[in-house]
């Protein structure tokens, strides 16, 4: 699905989509979890 957008951003990405976002040259963005 990510593939389908202008400006595709993993957030948060599992292990799988961390690969494919790495190999597709695409953003990857992390955030903390609120307590």
């Amino acid at each position: 699905m990510l593939r389908a957008v202008g400006h595709p951003v993993a957030v948060n990405p599992d292990r799988a989509l961390e690969q494919v976002a790495r190999e597709e040259g695409w953003q990857i963005m992390r955030f903390d979890k609120l307590a």
